[in-house]
């Protein structure tokens, strides 16, 4: 627990490092390039998204209505 009390201060300068480091290792280019296959990349996989969590309410007992509300409003990055 000790670590902890002494990296907790550090926390944020530490995920703005990481944060940095991911978007240096982004190929722009390949974003310019191939445009249209990461928009449907990033289709599919909200897509798949929302069909686990639909998959994983109904059977907790969640409405169909409400299942629906969830699955719109949790949407990309949460």
């Amino acid at each position: 627990m000790r670590w902890k009390a002494i990296l907790n201060p550090l926390r944020g300068l530490l995920l703005g490092l990481f944060f940095i480091g991911v978007g240096m290792s982004i190929d722009f280019g390949t974003l310019v390039e191939n445009p249209l296959r990461i928009l449907l990349l990033l289709a599919g996989f909200l897509a798949i998204k929302i069909v686990m969590l639909w998959l994983v309410a109904r059977p907790l007992g969640v409405p169909a209505k409400t299942a629906s509300l969830v699955c719109r409003l949790i949407r990309p990055g949460k």
